[in-house]
């Protein structure tokens, strides 16, 4: 598909750029990536290849299709930074699936030359609104779902009883008298979406703009208790429904009203004759004493019993609030620790170590098969640190760290550690990224661009080295009395030995993180260092599109 092998120029252009956009499709899951001639219409490239490709939108076949609207929706806007979307329909050149289409104006320099369009599938919504069919693990139970309908009252997105079980499904619309056509498309689908009708209460309140919660009967004529939102896309609106069987969500009030009316005719006769038997006055302290300790028994606190009589029980109760007063204080001063201990915690660990080692599970290392780690140097800060004070060196020191752990925050990236002079981070560590790559070299040049108004707003001649590299590493707590999370790899210890560089305030990257991000930045190979680990690597140094004056030229850019 790369190369028609017919020697054409199409063809060696195609080779060099069908790479990059098939593995745009492939990562984020389009079934197809179009480019389009914004005066003629022709479909001048597909990642797909399907019989879409090569036909003219305005004057072929589909030029009645969603794909035509969006080209013809990207030529009237003539924004440079225009994106628009046209709605979810069954296109036929695949085979009839649901898919909906992004597009976006493409730009020779001031000349408009094309569109950009995106076709996009129901299923990663699917995924989304049916939490991957994991219902029960996200609170809805055993009929709860949440689903999608369109400005025309059909399904976007699949619901949950259709996966479930598609014949009993099937049978629920029957009963509800949808007619047999309708019931057959579903079959021959596979599908409800742009097929099944759904016009309930809810649906047609979000349809109209408005958020609630209501009772009502849904879609299979069953009561149910849903919250409704409207969700606007461009031009034309959706409704998000969420919804669970009342039958289900009352249940256990149900249960519990029968058995308070059960527990509630045992207890009368029993304390109507404890009652005759009994001095209300002897018995009314005591309970209220026996309340309040299992009040504070059962955990709250705060209970204060009030006191009604001067006598021993008085003196008792005054006892017990002074008590209970006192636990709550404590209970207060604890909360505050464990508050303050959980913080400080976060500030040494990640997320997820801290809440292993919290629930006392056994330290051990993990393994990260794939993160962007960035090891960078202060040059100059130690001459510097020599020629002034401890207390001088330190605010310098602080500052100019604290600005980067700013920029990380903002980026995405985990600061590891700080040594002096050297600084450790890492993305894609606690948080999975699929960009970490560029997350990382976006954070070095904020780096880069923090260091030199630092150094010129201070007066001082300080610059940065920074190694970057992408591969696996593996992490962990270690030690006992006193403990840290260390991480260790081939990975950290290449992006330490290839940050080093003759220049000032440089962004040295390994081949790993050249092949990630070529043709998004910059990238001039510098020198071949002898790595420990791997041997001989090819040293590249990265600086941006724009700085290199060719971003015109990039198909980065371009898009």
């Amino acid at each position: 598909m790369a190369n028609a092998g017919d020697g054409s120029d199409y063809s060696k252009i195609h080779e060099s750029y069908h790479d990059r956009f098939r593995v745009i499709a492939d990562e984020f899951k389009y079934p197809d990536i179009f480019l389009i001639d914004i005066d003629s219409g022709v479909v001048l490239y597909s990642v797909s290849k399907e019989v879409d490709f090569g036909t003219n939108l305005r004057s072929g076949p589909f030029s009645e299709s969603g794909l035509a609207r969006a080209w013809e929706m990207a030529r009237k806007s003539r924004d440079p930074d225009f994106v628009g979307m046209i709605d979810f329909e069954q296109y036929r050149p695949s085979l009839g699936k649901p898919s909906a289409f992004m597009t976006t104006t493409v730009f020779d320099g001031d000349k408009f030359v094309g569109a950009l369009v995106i076709q996009v599938s129901s299923e990663k919504i699917d995924a989304i609104m049916n939490a991957n069919r994991q219902w029960k693990q996200v609170g809805l139970g055993s009929t709860g779902e949440s689903y999608l309908v369109g400005q025309d009252n059909l399904l976007r997105s699949t619901t949950r009883f259709f996966l479930e079980d598609r014949t009993a499904y099937l049978k629920t619309l029957k009963d509800q008298r949808i007619n047999a056509d309708t019931l057959n498309q579903i079959k021959i689908a596979d599908t409800p979406i742009l097929i099944q009708k759904a016009a309930t209460f809810a649906i047609n309140q979000a349809l109209a703009g408005w958020p609630g919660v209501a009772s009502y009967n849904d879609y299979r004529g069953v009561p149910v208790l849903g919250a409704y939102q409207p969700i606007k896309l461009g031009d034309f609106h959706w409704a998000l429904i969420a919804k669970m069987d009342q039958a289900e969500i009352f249940k256990g009030v149900n249960d519990l009203s029968r058995l308070l009316l059960i527990v509630t005719a045992l207890l009368i006769p029993l304390i109507t004759l404890f009652s005759i038997r009994v001095s209300r006055s002897f018995l009314t302290p005591i309970r209220r004493l026996i309340a309040g300790t299992e009040e504070i028994a059962a955990g709250k606190s705060g209970v204060q019993v009030e006191v009604r009589s001067s006598d021993e029980f008085g003196e008792l109760t005054g006892s017990f609030n002074r008590m209970a007063r006192s636990l709550e204080d404590k209970e207060t001063e604890i909360q505050k620790q464990v508050v303050e201990n959980d913080r400080l915690l976060l500030t040494i660990l990640p997320p997820k170590a801290a809440a292993r080692l919290k629930s006392g599970e056994e330290v051990r290392a993990d393994s990260f098969p794939n993160v962007t780690v960035l090891y960078a140097n202060v040059e100059g800060f130690d001459a510097l640190a020599a020629q002034l004070s401890s207390d001088q060196a330190f605010v310098i020191l602080n500052d100019l760290v604290g600005a980067f752990d700013e920029a990380a925050e903002t980026y995405g990236v985990e600061k590891m550690r700080t040594m002096g002079s050297t600084y450790l981070a890492i993305c894609g560590l606690s948080v999975p990224r699929v960009d970490h790559a560029k997350r990382t070299v976006d954070f070095a040049l904020a780096m880069l661009k923090i260091i030199r108004r630092f150094s010129t707003s201070q007066k001082l001649d300080l610059s940065l080295d920074i190694g970057i590299h992408t591969g696996p590493i593996s992490a962990g707590v270690v030690g006992k009395t006193k403990f840290n999370y260390e991480v260790w790899g081939e990975t950290i210890n290449i992006a330490k030995q290839i940050h080093e560089s003759p220049k000032q305030n440089v962004i040295q990257a390994s081949g790993s993180v050249f092949e990630a991000l070529q043709g998004l930045y910059r990238f001039e190979p510098v020198k071949e260092i002898d790595a420990e680990e791997v041997g001989a690597l090819t040293i590249w140094e990265v600086s941006t599109l724009r700085e290199s004056g060719n971003a015109s030229a990039s198909p980065a850019a371009v898009s």
